[in-house]
């Protein structure tokens, strides 16, 4: 089982530098969670592709499969919580 979170930022957004390393440091306890950054204004076919339109926005993908979106306002308590229902339906 793998859990692929990517963290759509843009090097001029305050509130995307200060969430980021937040992020990190939770996902640093999920051993099947891939961090994946993304900066919109070096990688814009991948923010195409994702249609990621504002920033922060982060994106989990189970299986390569696009299960939930978080964009501009969110807490990484409710990201925490989206990983932990994916793990545990994915234990079943």
């Amino acid at each position: 089982m793998s859990i692929r979170l990517l963290y759509f930022s843009t090097p001029d957004c305050s509130v995307c530098h200060s969430l980021r390393p937040k992020v990190q440091e939770m996902v640093a306890n999920y051993t099947e969670v891939e961090f994946c950054y993304v900066d919109c204004t070096k990688d814009k076919p991948v923010c195409g592709q994702n249609q990621v339109f504002a920033v922060p926005t982060i994106i989990l993908f189970h299986e390569n499969r696009e299960i939930k979106r978080f964009s501009r306002f969110f807490s990484v308590e409710q990201v925490q919580n989206w990983i932990e229902r994916i793990s545990n339906e994915s234990d079943r």
